[in-house]
C-alpha cells in the first residue's frame, strides 16, 4: 500500500489527512506516547513541507493532532497528503524497521501488503 491509498484510510474528520494522522496518533501512540508522536509528526511536517510548499501553514498541535487544514486548503490536496504520510512511515521505518510498522499498519489497514517480489501482493 502507498502512502497515498494510506491517506485515503481514517476515521472521524472529513479530510482524509486529518483521519489518517488520528488513526496513527492512536497506533503510534501507543509505543511513543502523546509526546513522541508530536515530535515525530512535527518532524515529518517539517521534511514533507520542503517538498510541499502547501503545508506551510499546518501545525501540529500539543495532543499530536493537526490544524491549518480546511477542505478546501492545498493542504487537505492529495499530493500534500501523501508527502506528510510518506514522511511519516519513512521516520517510523527508520526507527523501528517495515517489518515492524507493516504489523502495526494491519492492523488498522488489513489490506496492508509488503509488496516484496514473488508474495503475489502490490503496494498499489
Amino acid at each position: 500500500m502507498t502512502a497515498g491509498r494510506v491517506a485515503e484510510r481514517g476515521g472521524g474528520s472529513a479530510i482524509p489527512l486529518v483521519r489518517v494522522c488520528a488513526k496513527l496518533r492512536t497506533m503510534l501512540g501507543a509505543l511513543v506516547g502523546t509526546t513522541g508522536f508530536r515530535t515525530l509528526l512535527a518532524r515529518a511536517l517539517t521534511l514533507a513541507t520542503a517538498h510541499d510548499a502547501a503545508l506551510a501553514d499546518v501545525r501540529v498541535l500539543d495532543d499530536g493532532s493537526l490544524s491549518g487544514i480546511d477542505e478546501g486548503s492545498a493542504a487537505a490536496g492529495t499530493a500534500a497528503a501523501e508527502a506528510l504520510v510518506a514522511q511519516i512511515l519513512d521516520l517510523v521505518i527508520t526507527f523501528i524497521g517495515l517489518a515492524l510498522l507493516l504489523q502495526l499498519l494491519r492492523a488498522d489497514w488489513p489490506e496492508v501488503s509488503s509488496g516484496a517480489p514473488g508474495t503475489g501482493s502490490s503496494t498499489t
